[in-house]
């Protein structure tokens, strides 16, 4: 396939080509923009800011990138023109040093040019990339409800991993919890409580048992994760009082056995809290409520946040718990891996 096309008037550009940071970004963040940015995060949001502010100095980008074979791989990829106009975009870039994982992003296609197979042949070139630099495996995430984009994926050979759901709840404080008095109970013969720092192995094996395998083959646990230090309570307090940070790990046990998992982060300055929540396969639908009714109560007592929960997507009961707090779904995000070392390519000749 080749890089780009020619119409016979004018010479004008049209189709696909490399991507040329010192003049593309600032169109390539319009058009992220304009397919994603009702779905974007507070991250997302100061990328595009970057990305600008780099487009207004191309010239300069430009030489850097030239010199910098590390600043190169952070801007490979490729683009349509129409019309000398970007209006498609797919974002190339190695995962691991070695060049075995490739990481597709920002496949966008504006919205008069979408159903043109534009997308399908922006993704064959970059796959064909990655497998021409010894890539063995491309990665990439979609959202569960874009059917579209999935189906191109599919019939590319993705196949799915596994997935992250993302909620969200904003407002005053205290947190407004209908089961602060009454509620769900556990059973008699579970606990909750905190988790010590010295029970991290039974964390690493609940997650192991809760999160699906394709997804471990992705980010693959590991027992730093889990592992904290243990700090005198003096300390842990005078910390929280200077940084204006807590957390707390809060889990479910029955003797040693751990069967959920609470993680909860607060940054009382910034009004931002982030909530993780693991529970066992066999504990699914019991567990939920009695955790979450825990780890809210651990909020700040005043004041205003914004609390972000996120979980594995096969967990429906918290997801089901977490939208009668009052949370709203943000996003569920599915991952899907291509093999490239497969023979012929599923994508060519397609």
């Amino acid at each position: 396939m080749v890089a780009s096309e020619r119409v016979k008037a004018g010479q004008v550009r049209s189709g696909p080509r490399p991507l040329d940071p010192s003049r593309d970004l600032g169109q390539v963040a319009d058009l992220i923009e304009a397919a994603f940015g009702d779905d974007m995060d507070e991250e997302g949001r100061r990328v595009l800011q970057e990305m600008r502010a780099m487009s207004s100095i191309g010239l300069v980008l430009g030489a850097l990138i030239y010199v910098s074979g590390e600043l190169r791989e952070s801007f490979g990829g490729y683009v349509w023109e129409e019309d000398g106009r970007v209006v498609g975009n797919v974002t190339l870039n190695p995962v691991t040093s070695s060049g075995e994982r490739w990481q597709i992003s920002n496949v966008a296609v504006d919205a008069p040019y979408r159903r043109r197979g534009i997308a399908r042949r922006l993704m064959a070139l970059a796959l064909t990339d990655a497998r021409r630099q010894w890539g063995m495996w491309a990665l990439l995430q979609v959202r569960h409800d874009n059917e579209a984009a999935l189906a191109l994926y599919r019939s590319l050979g993705f196949e799915a991993l596994g997935g992250e759901t993302f909620m969200a709840w904003q407002g005053a404080l205290p947190f407004p919890l209908a089961w602060q008095e009454s509620g769900p109970t556990l059973p008699s013969d579970l606990v909750l409580r905190p988790i010590r720092p010295e029970e991290w192995p039974a964390e690493l094996d609940l997650a192991r048992a809760a999160m699906p395998p394709l997804m471990q083959w992705e980010r693959p646990l590991r027992p730093h994760q889990f592992q904290r230090s243990p700090l005198p309570a003096w300390w842990t307090a005078l910390a929280r009082w200077f940084s204006g940070q807590e957390t707390h790990v809060l889990g479910v046990f029955r003797g040693k056995a751990l069967l959920a998992r609470l993680h909860l982060r607060v940054d009382r300055r910034a009004g931002r809290a982030a909530l993780e929540v693991l529970v066992a396969p066999e504990a699914r639908g019991q567990l939920e409520r009695p955790l979450l009714r825990e780890g809210v109560a651990l909020l700040p007592r005043a004041g205003h946040l914004r609390l972000e929960a996120q979980f594995p997507m096969e967990q429906a009961a918290v997801r089901e718990a977490l939208e009668d707090l009052g949370f709203q779904h943000l996003r569920t995000l599915v991952h899907m891996r291509l093999d490239l070392t497969r023979r012929p390519p599923v994508w060519e000749g397609r």
